[in-house]
């Protein structure tokens, strides 16, 4: 009987034994299936490098990401081919292998190595990736040419080519001096429109089109630059000097050659210049044609680059910037990459002897100012040959009445103030505007800034009570003598953008440089209390606040500029008058 039982407790005990065992080893099992995908999910992170180092790149959900797989489907650099080179003589061409990051996208994963060369951490990026679809290789055989134009532009867009060869392009221009003209150019996106036998047909008539197998977008326009880059380092290394610009700018190539390059004299090396970018930051909200992700550019600010529009550099920098870019990531801003190219040369770009040379945006038309400067932006065919047909009728006279029509304007102005200003006090009215009368209407009411609509980066809001009277009298002052004053900082590019539009319409104007002033800091928190903005510029324009550089900007593209300033009061046209256009410091 106690032999019976103790074999039962025998049994019991092993099967527990068992059991236990069997639940142990499920249990184990289950563990290490879950733990096997998360292994591999680490195994197949991949990781990017930026200035602070190796990091993971993180997946997006699709709806938050498809502005920058755009930009990397259209601007990644690709894999090189052989290269082949088709002359624009020959009728022919083959567009078959169009080259892009969706075609890229679609054969290959993206790993760590290639991530790696991709960026060009450590390893060159190969040269030459795209066909020559159009070629001049000849174009420099017999001469080397004072200056290259290198043209960036659209497949389709005929009319503003043709209206560059009757214009600016025109190398007939200069009798005794080689100048050649290059249109640069991707494939077109859409087969819609110009096609391309009517390329190759207009590239054997004109022979002056550069193309090459890339598409033709946005976002390689880099690629279309380092294409031009390339081609005068290859076929046109001795060329003097070279400039790089748009199909929709005004270049007036007399005065770039006359008086910037000055072919009398030896030609420069290592030059680079144009309208100077300085401290702007990388653009980082998605919905904007300049984003630029952390990332392909990890960093706070760009370094000094000058504007894609128009910039003009010696011969020489071509192959040293097209060779610094095989070390270097694609970005899709164009004027960015070539200013971090230049960076890493070690070269800095030289600001022109006239700020107002390079103009990134549209001058206001005078044959007087045209006379006088190199570039000017957003030209439509037609116009373009309009100005420059009256340009170069009336070059030899441009500015002889200018001062005799300002003059008069004054003088006009001036006799319709006094009209006023007599009936007014006929009429028992205050003989004074009011905004001559700040001190009584704005500053005391400690209602300084009223504007009903928001401009730009503007914010209006309500006027708390002033800290410091002696920085608010002092502001006070200065704008209720002055018809236009401007708030600056001397290394701000928007208070630059502000004064070139003051400059162009031919107003005078009087500068605070803010960081120059032994008071600044507390003149600036005077004005950001009595504006509601603490960022500079601060301009006024006859006693009222119109915001910022954009703001400013926005006023004049509108015609609302110019009366604001017209109506400027006789006290304020006075003084006014009597200082520069440039300004100076009131300490």
């Amino acid at each position: 009987m106690t032999w019976n039982i103790k074999r039962s407790h025998f049994r019991m005990h092993m099967m527990g034994l068992l059991l236990l065992a069997l639940i142990f080893t499920i249990f184990l099992s289950c563990s290490f299936k879950d733990w096997l995908p998360s292994q591999q999910g680490l195994r197949e992170d991949s990781v990017a490098y930026t200035m602070h180092g190796l990091h993971p790149i993180k997946e997006h959900a699709e709806s938050n990401q498809s502005s920058l797989h755009s930009l990397w489907r259209e601007s990644l650099f690709v894999p090189s081919k052989p290269p082949m080179n088709f002359s624009s003589h020959q009728s022919e061409v083959a567009v078959q292998s169009i080259s892009g990051m969706e075609a890229s996208l679609s054969t290959n994963k993206t790993n760590d190595n290639t991530l790696h060369r991709e960026m060009g951490v450590g390893e060159q990026l190969a040269p030459n990736p795209y066909q020559y679809l159009l070629n001049e290789p000849y174009k420099c055989q017999d001469n080397n040419p004072f200056l290259i134009l290198l043209i960036a532009v659209e497949p389709g867009h005929l009319e503003a080519r043709n209206a560059i060869r009757q214009t600016w392009g025109n190398e007939s221009l200069f009798m005794g001096m080689s100048f050649v003209r290059l249109f640069l150019m991707g494939v077109k996106t859409s087969p819609d429109g110009h096609p391309q036998s009517a390329i190759v047909e207009e590239s054997l008539q004109h022979h002056d089109i550069i193309q090459q197998d890339f598409m033709d977008t946005y976002y390689n326009l880099t690629i279309k630059t380092l294409m031009g880059m390339n081609w005068v380092a290859e076929y046109c290394p001795h060329a003097c000097y070279v400039m790089k610009t748009d199909s929709d700018m005004f270049v007036n190539t007399e005065y770039l050659i006359k008086k910037l390059l000055k072919p009398e004299l030896p030609p420069q090396h290592n030059y680079f210049t144009g309208y100077l970018m300085r401290g702007y930051a990388p653009n980082r909200n998605k919905d904007s044609k300049w984003y630029m992700p952390p990332e392909l550019y990890s960093s706070e600010r760009y370094p000094i680059f000058c504007s894609g529009t128009g910039y003009v550099f010696s011969g020489d920098m071509a192959g040293k910037i097209y060779q610094a870019s095989l070390s270097i990531r694609r970005l899709h801003l164009e004027d960015v990459y070539v200013g971090i190219c230049l960076a890493k040369l070690r070269i800095d770009p030289v600001p022109p002897p006239n700020e107002f040379l390079f103009n990134h945006w549209r001058v206001s038309y005078s044959s007087c100012k045209y006379s006088h400067l190199i570039t000017s932006h957003q030209f439509q065919p037609t116009e373009l040959i309009k100005y420059w047909n009256h340009l170069q009728s009336n070059k030899h006279n441009a500015c002889i009445n200018i001062a005799k029509e300002k003059s008069s304007k004054f003088r006009h102005r001036k006799l319709e103030w006094e009209r006023l200003r007599t009936g007014m006090r006929e009429n028992n009215v205050v003989n004074y505007p009011l905004f001559c009368n700040l001190s009584n209407k704005m500053f005391k009411s400690a209602n300084f800034y009223s504007i009903t609509e928001r401009m730009g980066n503007f914010t209006s809001t309500s006027v708390g009570r002033f800290t410091n009277q002696t920085y608010t009298q002092f502001i006070q002052d200065v704008v209720s003598h002055n018809c236009v004053v401007i708030f600056s900082k001397t290394t701000c590019p928007y208070c630059k953008m502000a004064k070139n539009v003051f400059n162009q319409i031919g107003a005078t104007y009087k500068v605070i440089e803010l960081d120059e002033h032994r008071n600044g800091q507390q003149i600036q928190d005077a004005l950001a209390q009595m504006s509601g903005a603490r960022t500079v510029p601060r301009v006024f324009v006859n006693g009222h606040c119109i915001g910022g550089g954009s703001d400013t900007r926005q006023l004049y593209e509108q015609g609302k500029l110019v009366p604001l300033i017209e109506m400027c009061n006789p006290c304020c046209l006075n003084n006014a008058a009597e200082g520069s256009g440039s300004g100076h410091d009131a300490s």
